[in-house]
């Protein structure tokens, strides 16, 4: 399938990735073949990436393969140094020394303030995703942008406070919680109080599921799937630790 180019603000954050992308990848003195081989990637659709059309950011936690110290905040965003630590491979730091610039149009013209919001992902070296498809350990400690009036629109937000990343690694809450897309959560500190009736992400027994919350008495709630082969759970909540009321999920494609 033809990756589009996104449009917007999204085209900044996918220009910015695929420059470091490329500066990576000069430095590490790989071809372009060679680094889509390395990311088990097409080789006819990398240097569209490097170019910054939108591809599944997720597919970069193979680049721990091709440098184990790569630092994802960085790739990311552009924001800190390129690695965690000095490589173990060999590598032209040269390439790697140029300083990002802020495209303009995420700005305002009367105000340096940033018109996006960093949201990073929950951080759990203990938790699961479901079925143990991957650890949080293993996904990126980083974030991603948002433009505050996408969060005001489609997210309908009254502030920004308290949200975080969650993949969704489960069928529990098809179809308004696809498979494969990323979930947006609002912490429970943040709301105050559990909502009746929501959809939470949270931890049980180091696993993380995605279940509608029934409160069915003053500690405990009922959790329950969209999908029939998942049964409901009469869970304590002192037995649970809740990441966050669902208010939204991104699929990137």
């Amino acid at each position: 399938m033809t990756r589009r180019r996104p449009i917007g603000f999204e085209e900044e954050f996918y220009k910015g990735l695929g420059r470091r992308m490329r500066a990576l990848r000069k430095a590490l003195g790989l071809t372009q073949s060679e680094m889509a081989e390395k990311l088990e990637l097409h080789k006819a659709q990398y240097p569209k990436y490097e170019a910054g059309y939108r591809f599944m950011v997720d597919k970069l936690r193979r680049l721990t393969t091709v440098v184990p110290e790569i630092n994802y905040h960085w790739l990311l965003t552009g924001e800190g140094e390129p690695f965690t630590r000095l490589p173990t491979v060999p590598y032209n730091p040269e390439i790697l020394e140029y300083k990002e610039s802020k495209p303009p149009s995420l700005y305002s013209e009367d105000t340096e303030e940033t018109s996006l919001i960093a949201v990073p992902f929950y951080h759990d070296e203990e938790a699961n995703l479901q079925w143990g498809t991957y650890s949080f350990e293993e996904f990126p400690p980083a974030a991603l942008y948002f433009h505050k009036d996408f969060l005001k629109r489609v997210i309908r937000l009254p502030d920004f406070g308290g949200l975080t990343l969650v993949p969704v690694e489960s069928d529990a809450m098809e179809p308004l919680i696809p498979q494969g897309s990323i979930a947006i959560a609002r912490k429970l500190e943040n709301d105050g109080r559990i909502f009746d009736s929501n959809i939470y992400a949270l931890i049980l027994n180091n696993v993380v599921y995605f279940r509608k919350a029934v409160l069915t008495a003053e500690d405990e709630i009922l959790l329950i799937s969209g999908v029939d082969k998942y049964p409901a759970m009469q869970v304590k909540l002192d037995k649970a630790r809740i990441i966050g009321r669902i208010i939204g999920c991104i699929r990137l494609l």
